[in-house]
Parts: C-alpha cells; structure tokens; sequence
C-alpha cells in the first residue's frame, strides 16, 4: 500500500491554518515534515487526519465548556456587584426625584 502525501497547502486547507501555524506544529512535533528534494515539504495524510480529529474533538470540548449559559453565570459572578450598585443607586435616585 502506497503512503500518501500531501504538500503544505493541502494542509493547511484541511486543518484550516495557515503557514505559521501549520510550521509551528511541526516544530512542537505534533505533525511530522518529510523533505522531498531538500526543499518540498510533505506530510503524511493519515497523519494530518488523525491531528485534524484530535484537533475538532479538542475544539468541540472547548465550545462545550464555554456554552451561552456558562458564559452568561460567568458574567454575572463577574459583574454583579456593579450591577446591583447601579441598580441601588438608580433606585435611590428615583426615589428622590420621585418624592420631589
């Protein structure tokens, strides 16, 4: 069975990134190059694919972990003392411009 190889446009189309990145993950060792003619980089299909998996399982547990719900719980632990200043604050001032 013969190994096939993409080049490095390939690549980048099928993990959607783009030449720095791509490089970057050679030198992390995450995908391997194989210099072809001394110059011509080529990676091995299987290889990419099975990042590409890796990476889109990576990605939906990131989209999971960070849901509307989770990013609206955040925002309110975050802010809610300001909120509820403002909300004091306005209250105060409605009911003194209320009254008089």
């Amino acid at each position: 069975m013969t190994e096939q190889l993409l080049n490095l446009t390939e690549v980048k189309q099928l993990l959607v990134l783009n030449d720095e990145e791509v490089m970057k993950l050679v030198r992390e060792g995450k995908l391997n190059a194989f210099k072809i003619g001394g110059t011509f980089l080529r990676f091995d299909k299987n290889q990419v694919l099975g990042l590409k998996a890796r990476m889109d399982v990576a990605r939906k547990d990131r989209e999971s972990r960070y849901s509307a719900t989770t990013r609206i719980v955040d925002f309110l632990k975050f802010y809610g003392i300001y909120i509820i200043t403002v909300l004091i604050v306005g209250g105060i001032l409605y009911y003194f411009l209320a009254k008089g």
